[in-house]
């Protein structure tokens, strides 16, 4: 099984990447939306993890754009995170 992480967090990224791989699954990951849609586009998934919050496409943006495009809309999505502002602060 083949799951994409679109997360900007590097550690929880590496982490989560860690974890799915002890468990045998293939993992892409993306640092933001707009590499995610791209990744999304390309690849043949089986699992969306998708990070709410990001600056340029946020997750809910993000999972809106899966849904409308023919060839990703029956992926599963999950969404996780916590609210942010783009600054850091």
């Amino acid at each position: 099984m083949r799951i994409l992480l679109v997360e900007d967090d590097i550690d929880l990224a590496q982490f989560i990447r860690k974890g799915l791989k002890e468990e045998r699954y293939a993992l892409d990951v993306a640092a933001d939306g707009d590499a995610g849609l791209d990744l999304a586009m390309h690849n043949p998934y089986a699992l969306f993890i998708l990070d709410i919050m990001w600056c340029k496409l946020d997750g809910l943006a993000l999972c809106r754009r899966l849904r409308a495009n023919r060839k990703v809309a029956r992926c599963p999505a999950s969404l996780a995170g916590r609210k942010r502002d783009c600054l850091g602060e």
